[in-house]
């Protein structure tokens, strides 16, 4: 039976360049574990993770990663406290690009909750400055 992972792990990735590292912050119900890609790439595995899992991550995405880890192309290698930075859900940007311009006309941002046209406030903040 595989590990399975959960908010706080961290994750060893063997690239091309090396092997790189990203700690699951969040699981979403709807779009599974969001990853946080940490910085750099390493030769050999660094003894002590907490000083590349303080650092500001490169991005996050989301990723099918209970599946990446029971196939074992992932190897869980530790599991450290997610940093204050990154405890809170970050904010997504989506948008369709127009074919003929090459421009994205309207952005959408979504919270992992609630979506709004970008420009406007959060549903909730419009409710509140309603009161």
């Amino acid at each position: 039976m595989s590990k399975k992972a959960f908010v706080g792990d961290i994750f060893e990735i063997p690239t091309a360049r090396g092997k790189a590292y990203a700690q699951c912050t969040h699981i979403h119900a709807e779009f599974g574990h969001l990853i946080r890609i940490l910085p750099g790439f390493h030769e050999e595995r660094p003894g002590k993770r907490d000083g590349i899992v303080k650092q500001k991550e490169s991005f996050v995405a989301f990723l099918p990663l209970q599946a990446a880890v029971s196939r074992q192309i992932f190897e869980v290698v530790g599991h450290l406290e997610v940093p204050v930075s990154a405890r809170k859900f970050p904010v997504f940007r989506a948008g369709v690009e127009n074919p003929a311009t090459k421009k994205v006309k309207n952005w959408w941002l979504w919270d992992g909750k609630k979506e709004w046209m970008a420009g406007w406030r959060r549903p909730s903040e419009v409710c509140e400055s309603m009161k």
